[in-house]
């Protein structure tokens, strides 16, 4: 899958720097590691980094039960699929960047280069200001209203 020429080519890895600890308590090891197949996972890892798709490491903190601070973890997710989103001309067409980011989408590295994600902050000029929004379960949550006009096609 990772070197068809037509097939799926648009694939980001993350990889957790942080190990289960060999010694935590087995159920609670094997709930996050199957031994029988590290081997493969190893193989599979090594496959991927030569394939040359982006791959980046991300930290968080075993607890002895499970990981928390995947805070990073979370940011680089949103970074690659904003990214990936903001590189898809059936989303954003190449005029877009041109008018709203004022560049040349075929000459700035932030379209054609993979490896490095485009910012998650917006030009203040797309959006409303974040507002309250009560949403259709219930909720009150923030919400931002996208200005569209003069963007993006009827």
């Amino acid at each position: 899958m990772l070197f068809y020429p037509d097939g799926f080519t648009d694939a980001d890895f993350l990889f957790r720097n942080t190990k289960v600890p060999k010694n935590a308590p087995p159920q609670i090891y094997s709930h996050f590691v199957d031994a029988h197949l590290q081997d493969r996972l190893e193989q599979m890892k090594l496959e991927i980094l030569q394939s040359k798709r982006p791959v980046r490491s991300y930290p968080c903190k075993w607890t002895g039960t499970g990981f928390e601070q995947l805070e990073e973890f979370g940011k680089m997710v949103l970074e690659d699929l904003w990214s990936g989103v903001l590189r898809d001309e059936r989303y954003v067409p190449k005029y877009v960047w041109e008018k709203v980011l004022d560049s040349d989408p075929d000459q700035d590295p932030l379209y054609n280069d993979d490896d490095n994600p485009v910012p998650v902050e917006l030009p203040s000029d797309l959006y409303d200001v974040p507002r309250e929004t009560v949403f259709a379960d219930g909720q009150l949550r923030n919400s931002v209203l996208f200005k569209t006009e003069g963007y993006f096609p009827a």
